[in-house]
Formats: structure tokens, C-alpha cells, sequence
């Protein structure tokens, strides 16, 4: 039986800086999202289109190794390299607290009945959100038994005012926090990676000396911008990861709304291609997945997703692309969401209504993880979901 529930992460805007008031002039928003039975997949539909409208776009095979050649192919994926702090603190089920680059990190595990041999799920959370709500937001603990896998859900540490793109407003964040609240840490989406995906490299690390894991199945998942450090953690640490999955994450495409404010670029982030091709699959809501929202446009989550999503068909990777159908519908500012389907939406909207696409389709958890589990790590990123006759995924899936 599929159940479907919401929860709910608090996001605040960065910016001080909206001339209106009331709901669309607010500087805070809400990232939510939805998610079903860990166990349960969609109806079987036929979905091969791929982004482009073509079959097979990438043009590789899937047998086929980066340089187009099986030969000199490694048999496995690397061992990790060495746990930067010493000696691996023992890592339970609960809460646990980690030290990686010398900081404290609060961490939240789930264990399948015998970890030994497992896989490993790194979950990224939202900004604003927890690790632990967003473990148990996204049925951690059902995903470890189902799938044998020990899941890993941290949580965010880095000073957003201490980066590259946003130090110059440093002065002013007492100001902004006076206004608006503690602004939350972010994932290293702002400046350098090299802070948390160090804490991977740890994890990983004593992770698999404690439990024997499979490093075969190590998988990477986030949504918002938990999801945009997935995409980027899974072009740099591609030869770790067996699989990913993104949920309104890729590029974090801008507008230039950021230009008047005198920042470049808050979360655009290059693209750089993977050293292995790692299957991914990339989510995004219609136009309205944006943060804070689109009229006061920030992050294009639809647009970011879009371009990535085409920049890792060219290069050959086994991307699976969904632009789904469901929005968030506030009947007031107050209101708890409803989530419904575009259609259903009132048009014209009620006076005080509002809808956003960043959300997780409420089926989106059983086809996303049947995607993940469908891999284990191959030197050419083979994948069965090129030329994939849809089953199991929603209509609106395109398929490489």
C-alpha cells in the first residue's frame, strides 16, 4: 500500500532584500517535499523518450569504457582513501557525531539487520533541513532493511558568509540574521568542495573498515541543495559512486537578479565531466521548481537540472531525466500544502494562493530508489536504463 506524507524544511532566503511584503515580498520560503513507501514503485508506463526527443542520444554503448575501450578497465572501484582524523570513531544506529577536517559533524545512521557486506546511501538534506529529519523524512531506516544498506544523513557545517561568492555581504550578516533568523550552513556549493568532500572520503573510509561494506554499492541522493551538492559530488567522486540520484539539484542555474545584487553566481557551478560515467537520475519540477520562487528568482532548479542533465547525456552517461508534474498548493500563506497534480490546480489561483514544483513526486522515493539499486559500481557506468522501456517510471521520464 503506498502512504504519502510531507515533510517540511524551513528555507531562508540569503538576501534581505524584497521591496514588498506579504507572501511573494517575504525573504523566507519553505523547501518541502513529498515522498511515498520506500517499497513501492509506479505504474509501468512507456517513457524512451530521451531529453532531446531522440533515443540514444549519447551515442555510446553501454559496454563501452570511457575511452571506448574494455581494455586496462579496473576491476573495482578504489579503495578509499585513509580517514583523515586518526583512528575511526565507532559509528552506530542513532545520532553520531564525526570529526572530518577538524570539525564536529552530527550524523544520523540507519543499519540494515546485518551491515556487514552492505551498501552504503549518502543522503544530503535540504537547506534549512537536518540530518535526522530528513533520514526519517525519506524512510531511512525502511531503506537500509529493504535494500541492505547502512544509510549516512549529515548535516551541512559551512558558513555561507565565509565563502568565496558571498564573504563581501560578511559585514552585513548580522543585520540579515536580525531580520530573517540564523541563517543555516549550507554544503560546499559556494566555494571550494574540498570541506565535505573530505567528509565522503572519511566517511567512506571508516565506514567500510568498520562494517566490510560493498564498495560496489555506494550510492549518493539529495534534494534542493542537498541535491546540488549531489550533482557535484558525483562528478568528482564518480569513481566511488555506483549510482546517484538528484532531486531539483544539477547546475542551480541563476537569474540575473544576482547580477544587481553584485553576485556573479550564488550556486551556479561549472559543469566538469565525470571520470567515470556514473548513472544518474535527475529530477526537477516545471517552471515554478525555483527557490525562493519566481518571482523573486534565485535558483532555477528546472532550468539547472535541464542543462545538466543534457550535459551528462553528451558526455556519454546514463542519465535518466524526469520534469514531473506535481506542485505544492498553499491555499494561504498560513496553510498546509496540499500536493496535487498540475491539472488540478485551481486557475485562476484564489487570492492568497500560491503553488511550487520543488517538491519529490509522492511516488518519486519507490522509482528513484529502484533506479539506485539497479547499479552496482562497473568501470563503463553500464547501465540498464539506456533505451529503457519506461516500466515502472512515470510518463514523463526520458531515457538515454
Amino acid at each position: 500500500m503506498r502512504t504519502g506524507w510531507f515533510g517540511i524544511i524551513a528555507l531562508v532566503c540569503f538576501f534581505g532584500c524584497s521591496s514588498g511584503s506579504g507572501e511573494e515580498g517575504a525573504v523566507s520560503d519553505s523547501d518541502v517535499f513529498s515522498r511515498a513507501d520506500a517499497t513501492d514503485t509506479s505504474d509501468g508506463v512507456d517513457g524512451t523518450d530521451s531529453l532531446d526527443g531522440t533515443t540514444g542520444s549519447d551515442g555510446a554503448d553501454e559496454g563501452d569504457a570511457i575511452d571506448g575501450s574494455d581494455a586496462d578497465q579496473p576491476a573495482g572501484p578504489p579503495a578509499p582513501v585513509a580517514y583523515g582524523g586518526g583512528t575511526c570513531p565507532t559509528l552506530q544506529a542513532g545520532s553520531n557525531t564525526f570529526t572530518s577536517s577538524g570539525l564536529q559533524r552530527q550524523l544520523t545512521v540507519t543499519l540494515p539487520a546485518d551491515p556487514a557486506g552492505s551498501g552504503i546511501l549518502f543522503l544530503w538534506h535540504g537547506f534549512g533541513d537536518t540530518h535526522s529529519n530528513f533520514s526519517a523524512s525519506v524512510g531511512a531506516q525502511q531503506i537500509s532493511n529493504a535494500h541492505n544498506v547502512i544509510t549516512i544523513s549529515a548535516q551541512a557545517a559551512v558558513d555561507a558568509f565565509t565563502t568565496d561568492k558571498l564573504s563581501s555581504f560578511a559585514s552585513f550578516k548580522g543585520m540579515i540574521e536580525g531580520q530573517i533568523g540564523q541563517i543555516p550552513p549550507t554544503w560546499s556549493i559556494l566555494d571550494g568542495p574540498e570541506l565535505d568532500s573530505t567528509l565522503f572520503d572519511d566517511l567512506l573510509s571508516c565506514v567500510a573498515e568498520q562494517y566490510g561494506t560493498n564498495r560496489s554499492r555506494v550510492y549518493s541522493m539529495g534534494f534542493s541543495q542537498g541535491a546540488l551538492w549531489t550533482s557535484k559530488l558525483s562528478l568528482i567522486r564518480s569513481e566511488y559512486i555506483a549510482a546517484s540520484v538528484v532531486w531539483s539539484g544539477g547546475l542551480g542555474n541563476t537569474s540575473d537578479l544576482l547580477g544587481i545584487l553584485g553576485i556573479d553566481a550564488l550556486i551556479l557551478m561549472d559543469y566538469e565531466a565525470p571520470a567515470r560515467l556514473i548513472p544518474m537520475l535527475t529530477v526537477s519540477g516545471t517552471e515554478s521548481d525555483a527557490w525562493p520562487n519566481t518571482q523573486f528568482l534565485v535558483v532555477d532548479f528546472n532550468t539547472g537540472t535541464k542543462t545538466f542533465s543534457e550535459q551528462l547525456r553528451s558526455d556519454g552517461v546514463a542519465n535518466v531525466y524526469c520534469e514531473h508534474d506535481e506542485v505544492l498548493y498553499y491555499e494561504s500563506n498560513t496553510s498546509f500544502p496540499q500536493l496535487l497534480k498540475l491539472d488540478d490546480v485551481p486557475d485562476p489561483l484564489p487570492d492568497g494562493a500560491r503553488v511550487t514544483a520543488h517538491t519529490i513526486p509522492n511516488d518519486g522515493l519507490g522509482w528513484g530508489l529502484q533506479f539506485l539499486f539497479d547499479h552496482e559500481w562497473t568501470a563503463n557506468g553500464i547501465s540498464k536504463y539506456r533505451g529503457y522501456d519506461g516500466a515502472g517510471f512515470p510518463a514523463y521520464c526520458t531515457f538515454p
